[in-house]
């Protein structure tokens, strides 16, 4: 009998081992935020890629993948990880609107108050527009 239990004990771990007792055999992939490393280097590029003539803030800071940051551009490969920077600020950058046809004039742009600065993980800057979508 107890060769018998034995066998049986033997045969449940080993089922418990292919099934993993129930729970997931998955890991969860890193987020991207942990594989970006420090972000000091990366702020210090966009600070100086975000002229302001007012003293700007950082609104917010996150790390992720290019595509989430701007999809559909090829700029960098969508699988970069990034930095993207929202700074508060008075930005007098205006961006758009195309070339002026000879009969129209220039017009100044309202300052944007806000700028986005994308910056790869190797402090690279990618890109940066005003105001900040």
């Amino acid at each position: 009998m107890k060769t018998h239990t034995a066998g049986a004990m033997v045969l449940g771990l080993w089922l418990a081992a292919l099934t993993g007792c129930g729970s997931s055999a998955t890991h969860p992939s890193p987020s991207p935020s942990s594989l970006c490393g420090d972000s000091t280097r990366a702020l210090a590029v966009a600070r100086k890629n975000a002229p302001s003539s007012t003293p700007e803030t950082v609104i917010s800071m996150t790390c992720t993948h290019f595509r989430d940051v701007n999809p559909g551009s090829t700029v960098v490969s969508p699988d970069t990880l990034v930095w993207s920077f929202v700074f508060g600020g008075t930005f007098g950058i205006c961006s758009g609107g195309g070339p002026l046809m000879p009969s129209q004039t220039a017009r100044p742009c309202p300052p944007a108050t806000t700028e986005r600065i994308v910056v790869d993980t190797k402090g690279n800057f990618v890109m940066g527009g005003v105001p900040a979508r």
